[in-house]
């Protein structure tokens, strides 16, 4: 394993840790891995977001381009993982771990497998499962998913 790239959140950071342990790489902590921002959302009850009525009707019907109150857009988010893509793929030939979130990995094999933002749920990853995806120079390929 070339490089460990993680989330700034508690539970990836620790599982990278917890991997680099075993491993001669220490975790880069990336900010464009975290979860999508959920603005005035974040860590609220269904009956606390029931106040954002409007906000949620316009989400709902557009949540590709439409944050949540105080939040980024699903297109926001995959700008942030097209980038950090962009970035840490460009030199090829490299194993590296991406410790992170569910929906970053969604947004992150859109990206990489060319498919809609919209379809991003047709990767629904388990917890603490791997996934595993070869970078060629004109195309990706999924070889593990859920292992």
């Amino acid at each position: 394993m070339d490089a460990i790239y993680t989330s700034l959140l508690k539970r990836a950071r620790q599982t990278a840790e917890i991997i680099a342990q075993y491993k001669p790489v220490q975790p880069i902590v990336d900010q464009r891995l975290v979860e999508q921002d959920f603005g005035a959302w974040e860590g609220a009850t269904l009956e606390n977001v029931k106040k954002f009525a409007q906000d949620v009707a316009l989400w709902q019907a557009n949540a590709l381009n439409i944050g949540p109150t105080q939040g980024e857009s699903l297109s926001q988010m995959s700008r942030r993982k097209k980038e950090f893509c962009e970035v840490v793929f460009r030199n090829g030939g490299r194993r590296i771990l991406i410790i992170t979130h569910g929906s970053v990995l969604n947004a992150l094999l859109c990206f990489l497998l060319n498919t809609p933002l919209h379809w991003r749920w047709a990767y629904p990853f388990d917890y603490c499962k791997l996934g595993e995806v070869a970078l060629y120079e004109s195309h990706c390929s999924l070889i593990r998913f859920n292992s």
